[in-house]
């Protein structure tokens, strides 16, 4: 990574939204609630600059030079606030050097949720806090430990994975909204962010890593989102991979990759390439790694820190055999999509002539293996290009034993119609003649788009807008841009999901789920043709990301891991469904055979659940 300079991040402060004219009067009160904030903040800070009300103590081990340097960047608090000692502690085996941050317990227990089970239980023995720990730490083990030492109460973070000056760094984030971010310190800065759970902070190290993202670090920067719940710093990350993919998987680091990370990469649509040997290449240049490179890989794996073991996996096969057999499984499985190549990449792959002879010589049996499955998948395209055979269903097509089985037919028929984004397709270039009218509207990219009325059309965006489209102009206006006849600036993040509804009311309706963890539920008049927020629903506590209508309930999934259930007419929350582990992305009511009406949701913990309504919402299948 390129090195960047030290400096300081501080919250954003809605400035956009101060330069409003004052009749939006959504956007004035938002504006004058962050100013009392800020001066709310400040006068705190004041105060716990003066060592009052400090009833809580963090401590955490610290390195002799960390512990110079946050005598040198935080010299003002050193001089009543943070303290350093040695001292032999049952919780710190050996005489350690200890930090010691004074602060008060309201304070940070308002920032961090995790400190804030630590000071509300005196130490994790709720099941919520030992899974905070566990999750966030890497083990079920007792990482915190809480004392009361003589009118002030101690937390022990020692065992954790929080270094000093990270601690000493988010404690003044806490108070004072400014993180001091170096490429030297930004990912134990991100780390004790993730721990304690403080998403601003998690935020600006994101933005600070994304603005020196490159071909050669984004695989790493998009394995660090996820390693650490950021949501953005993966996304962000991930975009760039797909957009730049020949240029990224030319660099070292794509050799570094799991199995299971390859595949997550290969299965996405949106992958930027000039025809599908480009991806075929790089999956090869995968499996064909040195073993240099593949004990760098499997070394990198084995030496992560504790907390990030969960997400990186050790790979399914750590060598170079094994990766040929992986790559064969690519194959088989439909993720090199066959569909989109010429005939000619077709016949180079069957006949082998495609693969490195000297690989070919030095690993000769999973060579032959692969050619095996290339001939069989590759025989079945070459049967779909041909006239006569484009009526045979795929599933009665004779092939290899291993290619007979129903599911891997229709998993293969069904991945390999998915287009990317290429260049060429069978050999002929992509044009744009089939796109009747193209919509730019936004500045950021556009998650969700949605029909609320006859001819009017909804689109929602990464710039935290809606635009709200008439069809009939669209069409009619040939000659000029496409401009939407209203933007609605409401929401503070990114709006990821856009849902029609009826009610008891007549009213034309329609929901918005955004990254700033709310649903705004808008009106449109069709005879006005203007559209406003109606109502405002808060309770999740992260992003809000899926929404749908079940059982007569407005339904809402979140990253926070719950699912609420919301009154269709008033718009109140009635419920609120617990039973993934991880982000909420998707949520499809069902209809069964016997007309019954089901809830699906989909989430990170990778699984999908179904929620009966008739029975409490009771998950009935995982």
């Amino acid at each position: 990574m390129s090195e960047m300079p030290s400096q300081d991040f501080k919250r954003p402060r809605l400035a956009s939204q101060c330069s409003l004219p004052a009749k939006d009067m959504s956007h004035t009160l938002e504006c004058e609630n962050e100013n009392h904030q800020r001066r709310f903040r400040e006068r705190i800070n004041d105060i716990w600059s003066s060592n009052e009300f400090c009833d809580v103590t963090l401590v955490s081990r610290i390195t002799m030079e960390d512990c110079e340097k946050v005598k040198t960047i935080f010299h003002k608090m050193c001089t009543k606030l943070v303290s350093f000692g040695r001292r032999k502690d049952a919780s710190c085996p050996g005489s350690s050097l200890l930090v010691d941050i004074h602060v008060n317990s309201l304070v940070v227990a308002s920032m961090s949720p995790t400190l804030h089970q630590m000071i509300r239980n005196g130490k994790p023995e709720s099941n919520q806090t030992k899974e905070i720990a566990a999750n966030r730490n890497g083990s079920g083990d007792n990482d915190f430990s809480f004392e009361r030492r003589h009118e002030n109460s101690v937390i022990n973070l020692c065992k954790t994975s929080i270094d000093g000056f990270s601690l000493v760094n988010m404690v003044r984030y806490m108070y004072k909204g400014i993180l001091e971010i170096s490429s030297e310190n930004v990912e134990k800065t991100l780390n004790a962010a993730h721990v304690l759970q403080v998403k601003g902070a998690v935020d600006l190290c994101a933005d600070f890593f994304l603005e020196g993202i490159t071909y050669s670090n984004a695989l790493t920067l998009k394995r660090m989102g996820r390693v650490y719940e950021c949501g953005g710093l993966e996304e962000e990350a991930s975009t760039f991979v797909c957009e730049n993919f020949k240029y990224v998987t030319a660099e070292k680091e794509w050799l570094y990759l799991t199995k299971d990370d390859l595949e997550e990469i290969l299965m996405k649509n949106d992958l930027v390439c000039e025809t599908e040997m480009d991806v075929v290449k790089a999956a090869y240049s995968w499996a064909t790694a040195s073993s240099q490179d593949i004990d760098k890989a499997n070394s990198l794996n084995s030496d992560s820190e504790p907390n990030d073991r969960k997400a990186l996996k050790k790979f399914d096969s750590s060598s170079a055999q094994g990766r040929l057999l992986c790559l064969t499984e690519f194959f088989r499985s439909g993720l090199v999509r066959l569909a989109y190549l010429s005939e000619d990449d077709l016949l180079k792959i069957k006949s082998g002539s495609f693969f490195s002879k000297e690989k070919q010589k030095e690993y000769p049996k999973e060579h032959g293996a692969l050619l095996k499955q290339c001939e069989a998948v590759v025989d079945i395209q070459l049967q779909l290009y041909d006239e006569t055979c484009k009526r045979v269903k795929i599933d009665d097509v004779e092939t290899d034993s291993d290619l007979a089985e129903q599911g891997e037919l229709n998993k293969l028929n069904k991945l390999t119609q998915e287009p990317r984004k290429y260049d060429y397709v069978g050999g002929a270039l992509v044009t744009s003649n089939c796109i009747i009218r193209s919509l730019d509207g936004h500045s950021g990219y556009v998650y969700t788009v949605k029909e609320i009325d006859d001819d009017i059309l909804a689109s929602g965006s990464r710039d935290h807008t809606i635009n709200i489209w008439d069809k009939k102009l669209i069409m009619q206006e040939q000659d000029t841009k496409p401009i939407p006849i209203l933007t609605l600036e409401e929401h503070r993040d990114r709006v990821v999901k856009l849902w029609s509804f009826k009610n008891s009311s007549s009213k034309i309706l329609f929901a918005s789920c955004s990254f700033d963890n709310t649903i705004r539920i808008w009106e449109w008049d069709r005879e006005k043709r203007t559209c406003n927020c109606i109502k405002v629903l808060e309770g999740h506590e992260n992003w809000v990301t899926s929404i749908t209508t079940c059982a007569n309930k407005l339904v809402t999934g979140s990253a926070d891991n719950t699912i609420k259930l919301w009154n269709i007419d008033t718009f109140e929350c009635e419920n609120t469904i617990i039973g993934h582990r991880d982000h909420v992305y998707g949520l499809c009511r069902l209809i069964t055979a016997a007309g019954t009406e089901l809830l699906a949701s989909s989430s990170m913990d990778k699984t999908v659940k179904i929620w009966d309504p008739s029975k409490n919402w009771e998950c009935v299948r995982t």
